[in-house]
């Protein structure tokens, strides 16, 4: 059975400094600009996400950022594995919904978002991550409704919660000249007819209505 302990302590060194991943300079340029950054933050976008729009780029982000989330999901019980393979990203650049990859903009910086979302016998877990931030998150859906679980590993730091986590890229206009990035949190159980509560702007996205 899952382990229910709500938060789990830092793993390791704070990795956020540590920009590794492809586009690591680009990052540092869009967080130097200031405003000016604001006005090419479409282009960033854009660019981030082409620079991760390929299976092996997408698998080689979540195997740097994502492993201890996937370590922590396996240790509980929710993956039978604690390999980042576990999850398949054959998907990403083609038209299939259980992978993708795009980019987006919070808190002032901008990130390639990766996504790939795999179904075991109990739950629905999909995994985030944020290369460029050195974040990763996973949520844990049970199939029977039953209670959630989320992940989060940010720059090192590893806290669970009993929440499930999803977002979306609207067909609204951000201020960025691209679209509005929202994401919403589930609490409770999640049987059907839950209100897991309204949609909340969280930033914006370049890859509208998806």
């Amino acid at each position: 059975m899952p382990r229910n302990d709500s938060n789990r302590g830092s793993t390791g060194p704070n990795r956020r400094s540590i920009l590794k991943a492809v586009g690591a300079s680009a990052v540092a340029g869009v967080a130097a600009a200031g405003n000016a950054s604001a006005e090419s933050a479409v282009a960033d976008l854009d660019r981030f996400e082409r620079s991760f729009a390929s299976s092996h780029r997408a698998g080689w982000a979540v195997a740097e950022h994502a492993g201890t989330v996937v370590a922590e999901l396996a240790d509980r019980g929710y993956l039978d594995t604690a390999d980042p393979s576990a999850f398949d990203l054959s998907a990403v650049g083609t038209d299939r919904e259980d992978a993708s990859v795009m980019g987006v903009w919070l808190d002032g910086e901008a990130t390639a978002q990766i996504e790939t979302v795999r179904e075991t016998a109990t739950h629905e877990i999909r995994l985030v991550v944020r290369p460029h931030l050195d974040e990763s998150y996973a949520t844990a859906k049970p199939l029977d409704g039953g209670d959630p679980i989320t992940v989060r590993d940010e720059g090192g730091d590893v806290s669970t919660s009993g929440c499930w986590t999803e977002s979306r890229c609207t067909c609204d206009p951000c201020d960025l000249n691209s679209c509005v990035y929202e994401e919403r949190t589930c609490c409770d159980g999640l049987s059907d007819g839950v209100d897991c509560g309204s949609w909340s702007d969280s930033g914006c996205c370049g890859a509208c209505c998806s």
